[in-house]
């Protein structure tokens, strides 16, 4: 695993190998087959694996989940338990995720970019830039392919945890909490040369050891 983690820009493009394509990183191509995950890299070949989910959750942090796509994915969990989110709340919910899969997995950066510092607390500026392209926000975008959203399925565990505990929360709420004195954002936006720069990785698991146990 360690030997993925270490690699820089090794795939641009994706390998035509007759498997449906699920997200192409400058690193690694992950892709799937029926039941079965393969990771393609072309300096090693092609390495299956096959029901490790936790092996594939890795590699797709250290690759970086596009986090439009992942911001779709939670869009659409939110709706089947009955709950919305508007432009700011998603945000603070995708933080929470972003945070909680770093502790729950050592460091393992769960999505293509980091979040920013700006005026309203933590914010994806990607997923920003998305829900303003369109008046409905996310709900006005593409919708996931059938075999996106089967991929997506093996964080249903950390989305159903951060809907549990903070689907019921105001945006007013998520920014209260996320603007507390100490914080991995407080930190950055204090300081007026670090506003709207990203958060530190460090300082965001040690906002999520506080409440994580």
């Amino acid at each position: 695993m360690r030997l993925y983690a270490k690699r820089k820009n090794i795939l641009s493009t994706t390998q035509t190998i007759d498997k449906k394509e699920i997200c192409v990183k400058m690193k690694v191509s992950i892709l799937i087959d029926g039941d079965e995950v393969f990771v393609v890299d072309t300096d090693v070949g092609e390495r299956n694996f096959r029901g490790k989910e936790e092996e594939c959750q890795m590699i797709a942090a250290i690759s970086g989940i596009d986090s439009v796509d992942f911001a779709l994915y939670l869009n659409e969990k939110l709706k089947e338990r009955g709950k919305s989110a508007n432009k700011t709340k998603m945000q603070k919910l995708l933080y929470i995720c972003y945070g909680s899969y770093l502790k729950m997995h050592d460091m393992q950066q769960l999505l293509d970019e980091k979040p920013s510092a700006w005026d309203y607390g933590p914010a994806f500026p990607n997923v920003y830039h998305a829900q303003k392209s369109n008046r409905n926000g996310l709900d006005g975008l593409q919708a996931l392919s059938p075999e996106k959203l089967k991929y997506f399925k093996i964080f249903d565990d950390l989305i159903d945890g951060v809907i549990d505990f903070f689907g019921d929360w105001t945006a007013e709420q998520l920014i209260d909490w996320t603007h507390e004195a100490d914080t991995a954002w407080h930190k950055k936006y204090n300081k007026k040369k670090d506003r709207y720069t990203s958060l530190n990785n460090l300082d965001i698991l040690m906002d999520f050891n506080g409440y994580m146990t």
